[in-house]
């Protein structure tokens, strides 16, 4: 991310980005699109997931386009939100196959909300067989990184136990 902007900068990269302002030589940096639409069109993934949220209230089309970029260039929090938005049905994008490839490609970078999404796929069957112990692995794998989602499920499960203990036994 940052380092990547750095060593852009450092390098110069923008000599064609220059001010609005005709007697001007200097890179205007108040127009951050334009910085972001270089670095991105350089296959920068930090630039192409910023690009992605910049479009994401009014073209969702473009967005996706950014988005898949920057998670094809192995940006965990582009395949996140590309995943979000394909196991989401309010995006009308829905496609669970290609959330799971999302999820999957972000969670092996260790990403804690993809873990547990890959959870949630695995309880209710999304794309993948049910299986509510793998679920409760990826629940706690993501536990385990600080989402608190993933307690809360944890948390669910141990309640369901309880009561068919107690229900059970006594």
């Amino acid at each position: 991310g940052i380092d990547q902007i750095l060593k852009i900068l450092k390098n110069n990269k923008f000599e064609n980005l220059k001010s609005t302002d005709t007697n001007s030589e200097k890179i205007n940096f108040e127009a951050p699109y334009d910085i972001y639409m270089k670095m991105a069109s350089d296959n920068i993934p930090y630039a192409q997931n910023w690009l992605a949220r910049y479009y994401k209230d009014t073209d969702l089309t473009k967005s996706i386009n950014w988005l898949e970029k920057a998670a094809n260039n192995g940006y965990a929090i582009a395949q996140n939100r590309l995943a979000y938005i394909y196991f989401n049905e309010t995006f009308q994008h829905q496609n669970y196959n290609k959330a799971y490839h999302w999820f999957d490609r972000s969670s092996q970078q260790g990403h804690d909300m993809a873990l547990f999404y890959i959870g949630l796929m695995y309880e209710n069957g999304y794309f993948v067989k049910k299986d509510i112990n793998k679920a409760k692995e990826y629940y706690v794998l993501s536990a385990r990184k600080g989402y608190k989602k993933a307690y809360t499920k944890l948390q669910e499960y141990d309640i369901k136990i309880r009561a068919k203990l107690e229900e059970r036994y006594l």
